[in-house]
């Protein structure tokens, strides 16, 4: 009798152990499976990061080359008779200009023996030079001469002599303002992580401009420009809005020019995109009575049906 209990003993201290086992096995299961799904949680989380970091890249490229547009579009004119005509005598001034640009005697590319001997790549740098620095050139001519540039593989270059101007005349304005605009055609040209540091340089070109003359209109509009099509990431609308906003008061307190319609135009819409529908109806009403020409303002005042109750 002793012995079978002896050997019942023994069975029920195997079959404790047997679902001692048991239980360890399927814990260590469950936890095996907890971490499978936290890997998978965790890298769902990261494939949103990465889907949203993509985006705001894809985003950001689009607004800088809408922002080149517009800039583009902002200074284009219809050409005439007279400026076709005009043309060569601006391209054969220009080679001048340049040289003095660069620090070069003017009469020293005058001709002769001397500028035919001059490299074709120097050539061609005094010639966009000439234009770029030339403050009578049309922005639609001096886009062109940015576009020349970069085929011909001189951008650096050209924004080089932009950088000495700037470090040579450190109390102009315009010196500045160039540089920042100068800047902003270098986007192009770049890997995506090095835009923001390009576009940084513009806006503090941009900042050094004002800091000489607050009233330097190229200056505070390019700025206010560039700053409505950073990613919203960024948190620049906000001091874009600003800019336009302190653009507007200078504006009318000086003599009206026909691209102060654009301040109203490009306010408006970044108050649009705030969803603050009435603010931006109210600024396009208030640039339209004052442009009434302007196709973009009436444009817009036709075609908006701005939110109500902001």
């Amino acid at each position: 009798m002793k012995h079978v209990w002896y050997t019942c003993v023994l069975a029920a201290a195997a079959f404790a152990v047997a679902l001692a086992g048991v239980g360890l096995v399927v814990r260590a299961h469950r936890e095996e499976g907890e971490r499978a799904r936290a890997a998978e949680a965790v890298t769902a989380v990261l494939i949103r990061r990465l889907q949203a970091t993509e985006k705001d890249r894809e985003e950001l490229e689009s607004r800088i080359v809408s922002l080149e547009e517009r800039i583009e579009a902002f200074g284009r004119e219809p050409r005439t008779a007279s400026a076709e005509g005009a043309q060569k005598d601006d391209d054969a001034g220009a080679l001048a200009v340049g040289n003095a640009a660069r620090g070069e005697d003017p009469a020293s590319s005058g001709g002769g023996d001397d500028a035919a001997a001059q490299p074709p790549r120097g050539a061609e740098l005094d010639r966009l030079l000439g234009t770029l620095f030339d403050p009578s050139r049309s922005s639609r001519r001096k886009q062109e001469a940015w576009r020349e540039a970069a085929e011909l593989g001189l951008l650096d270059e050209v924004l080089a002599a932009f950088e000495r101007r700037a470090e040579e005349s450190p109390n102009d304005a315009r010196a500045h303002a160039d540089l920042g605009a100068a800047y902003l055609q270098k986007l192009n040209s770049v890997s995506e992580m090095e835009k923001g540091a390009w576009a940084l340089r513009a806006d503090r070109s941009f900042d050094a401009a004002l800091a000489i003359d607050p009233a330097h209109w190229e200056a505070r509009f390019t700025k206010a420009l560039s700053l409505s099509y950073w990613p919203a990431i960024t948190g620049k609308q906000p001091e874009s809005i600003h800019q336009f906003e302190t653009l507007i008061a200078q504006q009318e307190s000086s003599p009206a020019r026909p691209e102060h319609a654009k301040s109203y135009l490009y306010l408006g819409n970044l108050y649009l995109g705030q969803g603050k529908g009435e603010k931006a109806l109210d600024v396009w009403r208030r640039g339209a009575s004052l442009f009434p020409e302007d196709s973009e303002l009436s444009a817009r005042l036709e075609g908006s049906e701005p939110e109500k109750g902001e």
